[in-house]
């Protein structure tokens, strides 16, 4: 969004630039986006070289700053020489940044979720250059051609800074591969899948030497909880027992919570439980308690 909302600017407005600012026809305006479109295939061509070269947040930088660049230049330089030269540029930046977002979210969602989002990040996409013509037509139309491309320019950069607040976390080490490794619960109900909401507790026995590295060690498989489903979690200390502790989480459907043993989980969350287990005296005891509906 931060990239595209701005980036939208030349999409929306290049065939005003054309007509108004370069005085060209149909055909100036043809080499205009001929130029967008060999600056995307060199982007293509070049990106298993850039990828090697550059991590994802460097890349994401050069990339903003060369289109924010040439949207100065197409801003600020009224000559179809110097706009179709810097369109090369920007259509090679957008290429760029797109499909090596694409690549990180390859390997950062796991199997079971990457439909889901790479569905939302389509959304972001066409939504945000739907919202960014609109925003720069109106900008343009208030202002002029010259004062959309450089706030277009300037949104883009500010949109850049913020990969040192937001950097893109593609090569953490993470195991993301399916593991099933929870056992199969074994209940004398038979819920509907439907039925919940499901509140799930797991009973561990831990000694106090061990207990602050344990409850450092369940903040991470609260994410695990939290990540596959789960909509509210908490970690309680028995007053009566000192050395027993109660995870609870809850999940809203019977259905959700059999999801996370049937391959919602992953490699680097099975080595989250082991380490918290690893300080417990023994694996959890669990527990699923179901909604008491009034019986027949």
């Amino acid at each position: 969004m931060l990239f595209v909302v701005p980036g939208s600017v030349v999409w929306g407005l290049l065939p005003v630039v054309a007509r108004q600012e370069l005085g060209l026809g149909a055909s100036g305006y043809g080499v205009l986006l001929a130029a967008l479109g060999v600056g995307a295939v060199a982007g293509a061509l070049l990106m298993p070289r850039v990828r090697h070269l550059l991590s994802a947040d460097r890349l994401f930088v050069g990339a903003g700053v060369g289109y924010a660049a040439a949207l100065l230049v197409v801003a600020l330089v009224p000559d179809e020489f110097a706009v179709t030269g810097v369109l090369v540029l920007a259509g090679a930046g957008w290429m760029c940044l797109v499909s090596r977002m694409n690549a990180s979210l390859q390997l950062l969602l796991p199997n079971w979720v990457r439909a889901r989002g790479f569905g939302i990040y389509q959304v972001v996409f066409a939504g945000s250059q739907a919202v960014g013509a609109l925003v720069w037509g109106q900008v343009a139309e208030a202002f002029g051609l010259p004062a959309a491309f450089v706030g277009a320019a300037v949104v883009m950069l500010l949109g850049t800074a913020t990969v040192w607040w937001l950097p893109v976390h593609e090569h953490d080490d993470a195991d993301r591969s399916p593991a099933i490794f929870w056992a199969e619960p074994h209940i004398m109900l038979e819920p509907h899948l439907d039925e919940g909401p499901v509140l799930v507790t797991a009973i561990y026995r831990v000694r106090d030497q061990q207990a602050d590295g344990f409850v450092e060690a369940m903040e991470a498989v609260r994410l695990t909880r939290l990540r596959t489903g789960a909509t509210r979690w908490g970690l309680f200390r028995d007053g009566e027992d000192p050395v027993r502790y109660v995870e609870v989480y809850q999940v809203p459907t019977w259905e959700d919570h059999l999801r996370q043993h049937e391959g919602r989980l992953t490699g680097s969350d099975e080595e989250a439980e082991k380490r918290a287990i690893a300080l417990a005296e023994g694996p959890a005891e669990v527990t699923h308690l179901l909604p008491a509906d009034k019986a027949d």
